[in-house]
């Protein structure tokens, strides 16, 4: 709990946390944009749908690879440090369990809808999920230590790397398949890195596997394994639906169009995790101040992109990708509300998970996910991606406005 005298160290603290999150974040996210620009650019529409439909695949199967454990171990960590040699190990070791499964469906998939190569870059992408999962699990403990300051050096060079060695690997000729392995390559290098930064500045866990305890672990983060898988519907089920239904250019166009709702994304995410924390041990008045004045703060965050892209889609389109992407240009405004929606509702998500109200929130995410589903199967057939664009942005105002009215019941 918060001391009675410290509302605005606390406001310092989440401040300073946030910003080295969202930093480090959004440093790795603008190299990695800058890497699938260039294969948009370089390759075309249909081998950068070939790509993005591979990713939406290995996202959509490999949701439950995190198992909720990560948001759990900074939670209860952040609570009491000593229950880490229980969370540590035993988190690694079920998301090796559960990710390989995930991964064997997404290559079974694939080879369904697709030809070889995409079998072979799902098989890259999948592998290289599973080890950021694992790496994020370092960076969890980090937040649970109040440790921000160490997560830009483990998750910046990773993506530096891979947008470099990509971008020189597409200009000498290589294959959506060759930037799928330097990906891989890249997750492993921040997995050395994270893991290295965890023992050496924060502390060294214990690695003791104990499959007695992985009940209890799964039992305790199955509410937010749920709330993390129906958000990942949510977000990624929209491109795989696209490429069921249309030719891998329309996912192509669209993968352009959902990379500036993507980053967004990202930095609100970076930023919740950088919350967690504290909504986790917060109270009170105290409680309610920092999540009004991160209320806000999201606001912001999401109108200004989203006025930016809705006012400018055509020069955006055409400058970052090219005239090949015309077919992006509306697809782009019609994600414009989701942007200014998403960040607000991701604080709402986080503090009520802080707060153990996974129920409520998986009801929510549910239930819209399920809508979506229904939505796109009206909307993409019809409409193409700029179907599936205005399904994002209808179901981000439907999962919006509940998570907020909850989470001002928390903390009222």
């Amino acid at each position: 709990m918060l001391e009675p005298a410290a509302p605005a160290l606390a406001t310092r603290r989440v401040a300073a946390n946030v910003v080295l999150r969202g930093g480090a974040d959004l440093g790795a996210k603008l190299a990695s944009f800058v890497l699938l620009i260039v294969p948009a650019r370089k390759l075309g529409a249909t081998h950068f749908g070939i790509f993005t439909y591979a990713l939406s695949l290995v996202a959509l199967v490999s949701a439950f690879v995190d198992s909720g454990q990560r948001m759990v171990l900074t939670r209860e960590v952040a609570r009491n440090e000593r229950v880490l040699d229980d969370y540590f190990a035993n988190t690694l070791a079920i998301q090796v369990a559960v990710g390989i499964p995930g991964m064997l469906l997404a290559l079974a998939l694939g080879l369904a809808n697709g030809g070889s190569q995409t079998v072979q870059v799902v098989a890259l992408l999948g592998a290289a999920v599973i080890v950021d999962a694992l790496a994020g699990t370092c960076s969890a403990v980090f937040a649970a230590f109040d440790r921000f300051s160490l997560v830009p050096f483990a998750v910046v060079p990773p993506r530096l790397f891979v947008a470099l060695a990509g971008i020189g690997a597409v200009y000498s000729g290589a294959s959506v398949r060759d930037v799928a392995l330097i990906y891989l390559a890249g997750s492993l290098l921040g997995l050395v890195l994270a893991a290295t930064l965890m023992v050496r500045r924060v502390i060294r866990p214990r690695l003791a596997i104990t499959p007695r305890l992985w009940a209890r672990l799964l039992r305790a983060a199955a509410p937010v394994l749920l709330v993390g898988a129906f958000a990942t519907v949510l977000l990624r089920v929209d491109t795989a639906m696209l490429g069921l239904f249309k030719p891998a250019h329309a996912v192509g166009e669209y993968g352009a169009a959902y990379r500036f709702f993507d980053a967004v994304v990202f930095i609100s995410w970076s930023a919740g995790a950088a919350l967690l924390p504290t909504f986790s041990r917060g109270a009170g008045r105290d409680l309610r101040g920092i999540f009004f004045r991160s209320s806000a703060a999201a606001l912001v965050l999401g109108i200004v992109p989203a006025v930016v892209t809705a006012a400018f889609a055509k020069p955006l389109v055409g400058g970052v990708y090219g005239s090949g992407y015309s077919g992006s240009i509306t697809a782009t405004r019609l994600l414009a509300p989701a942007l200014a929606l998403y960040p607000l509702g991701q604080v709402a998500g986080v503090l009520l998970l802080a707060r153990h109200r996974q129920r409520a929130v998986s009801i929510v995410v549910g239930l819209v996910a399920a809508e979506n589903i229904a939505l796109n199967l009206f909307l993409i057939p019809t409409w193409s991606l700029d179907g599936a664009a205005l399904g994002t942005s209808l179901s981000q105002l439907l999962l919006t406005v509940p998570l907020l009215v909850y989470a001002s019941r928390e903390v009222a």
